[in-house]
């Protein structure tokens, strides 16, 4: 018996693994829920042996794809192994079971490019077994604007028509979705709610070469252009325990509400600080008021002596105003200003209507002095000696001879009847100025002393309003003294209240985590029995590809998966954690075979995943391990590796390794045979 949770791993799921696994298929479990028979590639429809670029012919059980490396001694490329079409190979495959692409932007422009021995019209053809029923399915490789396609019960053998069907695609999708989760209750992943569909396992079975096995999880890199969904660390963790079958409907819903109370309670937490801001600042400004320390608020004391202080100053603040006899003295200075305001503006118009009549007295004074002028301007005409350009005659002698316009100027006795007139009109329109003048001096007068009588009877108003305010303010400062205090008492109390309601709040939450815990953890025992299995699995595999020293454990906890291999002490190297990470996979598609439990459909395709300073002899035994499992060409999955470390002796030969092995060093021997 070996003990697999010392006292440096605490908190494993499992606690030991006894004896080895059983890995015989259980009952329904005894082939691949999907796996591949055949793939080829073909530069153009129909598929014939004239089109055809490459076939692949595989089997249940352990398949290898070998891209032979360079000796070393030969003076031609170095790089025999690498760019040989194993990631080529695997992308296509990917590509019909129903990835978004067959391969990176460059090397799809590259295999469309016709004028650099691209095609531009290739196609993509395989036999998947799906729930035990042969799929002929077709997908195309160029940009001509075909569809994909499916046939159930076909085959590549089968004569293909001149244009290629574009039906039946659906229903293998279709097919395939009801092989794997067909017995699925629960479909939704827990960190997004999204639905888990085909093309999310299809990203753990089949992970991107580019990612370089660098972690569990990680299975899908930017730069293979995958284009498809990109899921959440959270949702792949919660993938693989839904596809493991470690978790069950109610357990979802339990993860759910456990998620939801910890958001809870962690914006109760983050609230806490505010509120106890707040209590204490109410508590201060209570405490300044009354000028000693508070209890609680509910404190039975401390509320009668807030409400015998209050009560007492508003008795203070009622007796005060209603003793302010203000109201009635005011009326009267109204009244009285109301009234000094009308005889101020009755004698302001009268002012403004004798000075309105001002200019028009000054204009008829004006005219009357016109008027006297000219006819002393007549008179002194009537004295005057003749002078150039005026008549030298007489007037009378104008006469006598009859002068045309001797009758236009006036007699002697008309002018001085004129001039007499025009200064009488003068001088009488002089004296009414005058009056005039003096009449709006004392109307002057007049609205000054009513104006200084209104603005008399305004500062009286002012003064009695000043005195009433003042002595309102005085009489009611107990009143504001009550409000304040109450309001001081009030904010301590809703604060506290919001303290003892969120303190209440944090520990009902944390009540109902404890009880959430404990509903999990009877999850986590419920499925101890698959999660022991799964650690005897991976153990088993480690033991068989590392070492019969080290000992393998995988804990499964609400922080995430962790594969370990230890012996004395924990490995975790880079080439360890690849290492474990495809210890990990297998295990995973064997448990499913072995238990009946889960929804893994039994395939898994590795792409050259030897990385960092993984020792050979390791990675050799990881495929030892996988044919150990088999029984035959009727093995219950179907484990694909591509690799350019020389499989071991054992394997590396038919049935196990795939025809032909891979030569970068010349078209012919590449995936597709050509130079792209």
């Amino acid at each position: 018996m070996t003990k697999l949770n010392p006292p440096d791993l605490p908190g494993m799921v499992v606690k030991m693994v006894e004896d080895p696994p059983s890995l015989t298929p259980a009952q329904g479990r005894e082939q691949p829920a999907i796996w591949v028979k055949t793939l080829a590639v073909y530069s153009d429809w129909p598929p014939t042996e004239v089109t055809l670029l490459r076939r692949m012919n595989l089997r249940r059980g352990l398949n290898i794809l070998w891209a032979k490396p360079s000796d070393g001694t030969s003076s031609e490329t170095k790089l025999a192994g690498h760019g040989a079409g194993k990631t080529t190979f695997c992308r296509i495959l990917r590509y019909v079971l129903d990835d978004a692409t067959f391969g990176t932007k460059d090397f799809r422009d590259a295999f469309n490019d016709t004028e650099q021995n691209g095609y531009r019209n290739g196609w993509a053809l395989g036999e998947v077994i799906v729930d035990g029923e042969q799929w002929l399915v077709g997908r195309p490789l160029g940009h001509v604007g075909y569809q994909s396609f499916a046939k159930k019960s076909g085959s590549i053998e089968d004569t293909h028509p001149d244009r290629p069907t574009t039906t039946g695609y659906e229903d293998y999708c279709g097919a395939i979705d009801s092989a794997v989760f067909g017995g699925m209750k629960l479909r939704h992943l827990s960190g997004s709610g999204r639905t888990l569909v085909w093309q999310h396992l299809l990203g753990w079975l089949a992970r991107d070469q580019e990612a370089h096995y660098s972690g569990l999880l990680e299975w899908r890199h930017p730069d293979s252009d995958h284009q498809s969904d990109v899921l959440l660390q959270p949702d792949k963790e919660n993938l693989i325990r839904l596809v493991l079958g470690l978790i069950d409907p109610d357990e979802q819903d339990v993860l759910r509400e456990h998620a939801k109370k910890t958001a809870e309670h962690e914006d109760g937490v983050r609230e806490k600080p505010k509120i106890d801001f707040l209590v204490k600042r109410s508590r201060a400004k209570l405490e300044a008021m009354l000028g000693r320390k508070v209890p609680d608020p509910k404190d039975l004391l401390l509320q009668q002596e807030i409400h015998t202080l209050v009560r007492t100053e508003e008795k203070k603040a009622d007796a005060g105003t209603a003793s302010a006899g203000f109201d009635k003295e005011l009326d009267r200075l109204g009244a009285t200003v109301s009234t000094q305001e009308t005889d101020w503006r009755l004698a302001r118009v009268a002012l403004l209507g004798l000075i309105s009549q001002l200019p028009k007295e000054q204009r008829d004074l004006q005219s009357a002095r016109q008027e006297a002028t000219d006819a002393e301007q007549q008179l002194a005409v009537r004295v005057m000696h003749p002078f150039k350009n005026y008549c030298s005659q007489p007037l009378s002698r104008a006469w006598k001879e009859k002068c045309p316009l001797a009758d236009d100027r006036p007699t002697d006795d008309q002018v001085d009847e004129v001039l007499n007139a025009s200064m009488v009109t003068a001088k009488a329109k002089e004296q009414q100025r005058a009056t005039l003048e003096s009449q709006i001096k004392e109307q002057e007068k007049t609205v000054a002393a009513k104006l200084l009588t209104l603005n008399a009877v305004h500062r009286e108003v002012e003064v009695l309003r000043t005195r009433r305010d003042t002595i309102l303010n005085e009489l009611t400062a107990p009143r504001q003294r009550a409000a304040e205090l109450k309001s001081a008492f009030e904010d301590y109390k809703q604060a506290s209240e919001e303290w003892d309601t969120l303190a209440d709040k944090l520990e009902t939450l944390e009540k109902e985590k404890r009880i959430l815990d404990g509903r999990l953890e009877q999850f986590a025992a419920k499925h101890d029995t698959l999660v022991n299995t799964f650690t005897k699995i991976f153990h088993h595999i480690v033991q068989n590809a590392m070492g019969s020293n080290l000992i393998g454990t995988v804990e499964f906890s609400g922080k995430g998966i962790e594969p370990r291999v230890r012996d004395h002490a924990r490995r975790d190297s880079p080439a360890i954690k690849v290492a474990k990470f495809l210890a990990f996979d297998i295990a995973a598609m064997i448990l499913t075979m072995a238990t009946g439990e889960g929804h893994h459909p039994r395939f898994l395709l590795h792409d050259s995943p030897r990385e960092s300073d993984l020792d050979a002899a390791i990675y050799r035994s990881l495929f030892l391990a996988v044919r150990e499992i088999e029984t035959g060409d009727e093995s219950a999955f179907q484990y694909i590796v591509t690799t350019t470390e020389s499989p071991p002796e054992d394997v590396n030969r038919k049935p196990w390794r795939c025809e032909p092995v891979l030569d970068a060093r010349s078209a012919k021997t590449r995936f597709l045979g050509v130079d792209l």
